[in-house]
């Protein structure tokens, strides 16, 4: 963001700018806050291990895909990340 600020570019207002993981000590530090998604490393972690168990004890593991809600942390003034026009 720094980097877009010395060249001119008014961030968010000309271009938004979002993180991923939610590194909360750097988001919430810069200028202007950084917009993250909040990354749910515990639910992962415990899906992968209930998989893993499930593999080493012989159940049938699907391999479809598994979703966790990953909420998105609006810090910023202006306009949302993601927003075009």
């Amino acid at each position: 963001m720094a980097s877009l600020r010395s060249c001119g570019v008014k961030v968010p207002d000309e271009i938004p700018v979002a993180g991923y993981d939610n590194y909360r000590v750097i988001a919430e530090t810069l200028f202007p806050p950084l917009t993250t998604v909040d990354l749910p490393g515990s639910a992962m972690a415990v899906r992968a291990a209930q998989s893993l168990m499930a593999l080493i004890t012989g159940v049938a593991v699907r391999t479809t895909r598994r979703a966790c809600p990953t909420p998105n942390l609006c810090r910023s003034p202006g306009r949302s990340a993601g927003t075009v026009g």
